[in-house]
């Protein structure tokens, strides 16, 4: 007789499965056929067909008509040959507008080696995996001192698919094959105690049986033998063996997602992480032992915010919103962003924590950051985001302040034009540009008005060095595409400490500037 199936793996039930419930992404399963056997609830949350709508029938449903047939021969040649078909593709909702999808089509094969499903993710995991089923009823038996059967009960008779006269004495163990006989044998041979399970046998009805021993005694404490009693757990192996391929099959699921994803349990500890996490701690440099969380995250990029995350996660005392957070590190790709997202699993089973990468989202955020930070035509910063840095620097250390503005610039645009002013400024900002130190700023305020923020300055007679290099830079003709320019420049000073009004220092320094310019106007 064939033996009892091995247990499937030491995990909470159903984990893998919850897992994929909870995650945004929409997964499809389909037989070799196309038809639809599985649709998670994010596909009605984002198709609008409910998951009785959608089973049994084809992904045609969703089909809106704007992919030809060589699109679908191309995606099916690939699958059917046991490869991945990645591409996107739009299709409608149950309402009739349109949607674009990410998807990969992973070809899923059984024990024999031949595709059974076809898995269509679109960043998701399955359904949560069914509990194991209760107890049959249990059969008894009474062994004498010689452990030769001398009763049974009707479910025994049952279990073995035999009468009593043919289990009676040893007949009943001739009924199990050798292995299992000599487990039973071997059972029998400890001290009786009903606290310690005993072997699981395929029993001569076809079904499972788990053996258990308690002594029996009479009321003068005679011994009588041994009660045996035989638990029909027949609906467990079968759950068990339908949760270890659905366990299989769910991890399956989850190392097809496009998001590096790892499970834990409700320690934290992991229990499995697909192959796009073990890729992401390569890249973010994975060199420590195994067993941890956050394994190889590098502590200056998050570590303890990422265990915070999870934490937070798996606290039974709170109802969470899935969480997240924003975690960075450099690779020899550059610099990378990820959204890292912790879920928790129903009934404190643990947390499914997922990475997107976000580093082309951040590089369009800094990109526009940095834009509406700095003056489109000369690329020097705007008059915000240099009070922000001079209110930002002075409590640390005193800052100069020189505002800047060029004579003689409306001539230029009314007799060179104003493409020809555009110019001149740009080339202005440049030779700013050159004349400051990293460590100081150079902005303009707005026209032909410019400041320059100087750190670390301790007298006047600093920044009027700093003028007059200015000015022997900004003063130079200016060869534009419609001609020569030459501009002059009137310039204002001020010094502010720790503890200034930031907004008062620099009407000090546009005071001083124009009382230059009327000085200069005089003079000429």
């Amino acid at each position: 007789m064939s033996r009892l199936p091995p247990e499937p793996p030491e995990a909470p039930a159903g984990l893998a499965s919850m897992a994929l419930e909870t995650l945004s992404d929409m997964v499809v399963i389909t037989d070799t056929s196309g038809r639809i056997v599985y649709v998670n609830p994010a596909f009605t949350e984002v198709t609008g067909y409910t998951a009785a709508e959608a089973v049994g029938g084809t992904p045609q449903l969703l089909n809106s008509g704007l992919q030809d047939q060589d699109f679908y021969q191309e995606l099916w040649d690939t699958v059917l040959r046991g490869e991945i078909w990645r591409g996107e593709l739009v299709n409608k909702r149950r309402d009739g507008s349109l949607y674009t999808d990410e998807m990969v089509i992973t070809p899923l094969r059984n024990d024999a080696g031949e595709i059974s499903h076809f898995l269509a993710v679109k960043r998701s995991i399955a359904q949560t995996l069914g509990a194991v089923a209760d107890s049959s009823p249990t059969g008894i038996a009474h062994l004498g001192r010689d452990g030769s059967l001398v009763y049974a009960n009707a479910t025994l008779e049952r279990l073995f698919d035999a009468t009593y006269d043919q289990l009676v004495g040893d007949r009943w163990l001739t009924q199990l094959d050798d292995e299992d006989t000599a487990e039973v044998a071997g059972h029998l041979s400890l001290e009786p105690d009903p606290d310690r399970p005993g072997p699981t046998i395929r029993l001569p009805s076809g079904r499972y049986g788990t053996l258990r021993t308690a002594p029996l005694t009479g009321r003068d404490e005679t011994e009588l033998g041994v009660v045996v009693t035989v638990e029909d757990v027949t609906n467990a192996v079968a759950a068990n063996e339908l949760a270890a391929t659905r366990e299989r099959f769910a991890y399956a699921i989850v190392d097809a997602l496009h998001d590096p994803t790892l499970v834990v349990d409700n320690e934290a500890r992991p229990l499995h992480a697909n192959t796009a996490y073990e890729v992401l701690m390569d890249v973010v440099g994975d060199d420590t032992e195994p067993g941890g969380l956050v394994t190889g995250w590098p502590d200056e990029f998050g570590a303890r915010q990422l265990d915070g995350l999870v934490r937070r996660a798996l606290d039974p005392a709170v109802t969470h919103e899935p969480e997240e957070i924003e975690l960075a590190a450099m690779t020899a790709q550059g610099m990378r962003w990820w959204l890292v997202r912790a879920a928790e699993l129903s009934a404190a089973q643990g947390a499914v924590i997922t990475w997107t990468d976000i580093t082309r989202r951040k590089h369009e955020e800094l990109r526009l950051a940095h834009r509406a930070a700095h003056d489109d035509l000369t690329g020097l910063v705007r008059r915000d985001a240099a009070m922000a840095w001079l209110t930002e620097t002075l409590p640390e250390v005193p800052v100069g302040l020189i505002y800047l503005d060029l004579d003689g610039f409306k001539a230029v645009n009314d007799e060179l034009g104003h493409a020809a002013g555009d110019e001149l400024l740009l080339t202005v900002g440049r030779r700013l540009s050159r004349t400051v130190r990293s460590s100081d700023l150079a902005a303009r305020l707005g026209g032909d008005e410019f400041l320059l923020l100087v750190r670390d300055v301790d007298n006047t007679l600093q920044l009027e060095r700093l003028i007059d290099r200015v000015r022997t830079s900004v003063e130079r003709p200016v060869r534009l595409s419609v001609g020569i320019a030459k501009v002059g420049l009137s310039a204002g000073t001020a010094i502010a400490i720790p503890g200034d009004d930031a907004a008062a220092v620099l009407a000090a320094a546009d005071r001083r500037m124009y009382n230059d310019k009327h000085t200069r106007r005089a003079s000429d």
